[in-house]
């Protein structure tokens, strides 16, 4: 089995978001550091090509976010703290969408890239 330290827990690659949500509620682990973590596994993986793009700035100030906002006492919902990859067929406010699709590079070639609704 794979693991990695962060702070005075492992974190176990088969662990369930459950076991990594009881971490963060409980301070032993921070959002940021599971980020990192998995941020670390996608470029020591990149030669599979499983990510189009990685916004590891933006993954990472939204982790810091979310770590202020329960080190100060607010209210955690139930995904708080979800890492997750977001397919590139699926808007998301301010990224490109792709949409690797044989229609898609024909009606590409004609059409600026697009975008989710910013508003």
């Amino acid at each position: 089995m794979h693991t990695c330290f962060i702070k005075k827990i492992i974190v176990q690659i088969n662990a369930s978001f459950l076991q990594h949500q009881e971490a963060i509620t409980a301070g032993e682990l921070s959002c940021r550091s599971l980020v990192a973590y998995y941020l670390e596994r996608i470029e020591r993986n990149r030669h599979l090509n499983a990510f189009v793009e990685v916004y590891e700035q933006e993954a990472l100030a939204q982790a810091g976010v979310l770590d202020r906002k329960r080190n100060e006492g607010g209210k955690i919902g139930r995904l708080h703290g979800l890492v997750l990859g977001v397919k590139d067929v699926i808007c998301h406010k301010g990224h490109q969408v792709t949409a690797p699709l044989k229609c898609w590079a024909v009606l590409s070639r004609s059409l600026p890239p697009l975008r989710s609704n910013d508003s």
